[in-house]
């Protein structure tokens, strides 16, 4: 599997022609948090063979705090500290 979906992200880097810059792959969700490397092993080797300057982000909140932090962008208000903290209490 990880072998499969490093080629998908590699299909759209390379649709993208950014196979020789620093491309951030995110990897969004609760299946890359597990114990077991073997998926992002496979994955990161399989997209380092051909884009070796991809780096790879997992995300400390899900989802839903980006989703909360983008309405508070689209309504004007620039979330603190204080906002960032309550969203790590809550989400972890």
């Amino acid at each position: 599997m990880g072998h499969v979906i490093g080629e998908m992200i590699l299909g759209v880097i390379k649709k993208l022609g950014m196979e020789n810059l620093e491309v951030p792959v995110v990897l969004g969700g609760s299946v890359y948090k597990g114990d077991n490397p073997l998926l992002i092993d496979e994955l990161t080797t399989t997209v380092h063979r051909e884009v070796p300057k991809a780096y790879f982000i997992v995300p400390a909140l899900p989802p839903a705090a980006g989703a909360f932090l983008s309405a508070l962008d689209s309504i004007g208000i620039e979330p603190g500290p204080d906002i960032y903290h309550k969203l790590e209490k809550y989400f972890t």
